[in-house]
């Protein structure tokens, strides 16, 4: 896991790559806005290599979800789950990391299934990771 999480440093300190952003708000079956959202992603200067997509949304809690990608492979996925507490500053409520190698599971941290899994968090950072790459070869 260290050199996983050497490799997630090192993006993160990479002062080399680029950050787009998208965002958004979220509706309900109604249409209704029910929150909102922003995506980040980080990626090589000529927008070819994916690198790290932070993901936030804004329901009834604070959503975070960072994937970190290695050769187009999702490397590392953390989950954090945020909520205002009573003196109203944002308080952590859960925290899960993941370790992948080549789509499979190598450790586990903090999960709770009530909140998220390894597989579904697998399968959603290869989604992000299929769209930026299907976006580039238009």
């Amino acid at each position: 896991m260290k050199n996983i999480d050497s490799v997630a440093n090192s993006i993160d300190k990479n002062k080399e790559l680029i950050e787009g952003i998208s965002e958004g708000e979220m509706l309900n079956k109604k249409r209704d806005i029910k929150g909102g959202f922003s995506t980040y992603d980080l990626k090589n200067k000529s927008q070819t290599e994916l690198f790290r997509i932070r993901d936030n949304s804004s329901t009834d809690f604070y959503y975070k979800k960072t994937y970190y990608f290695h050769n187009k492979k999702v490397i590392k996925a953390i989950i954090e789950i945020e909520d205002w507490n009573s003196k109203s500053e944002m308080q952590q409520i859960y925290k899960a990391i993941y370790y992948y190698d080549n789509d499979k599971i190598l450790k586990v941290e903090n999960e709770n299934i009530k909140f998220s899994n390894a597989k579904s968090v697998l399968n959603l950072g290869n989604h992000y990771n299929k769209e930026f790459y299907a976006n580039r070869a238009k």
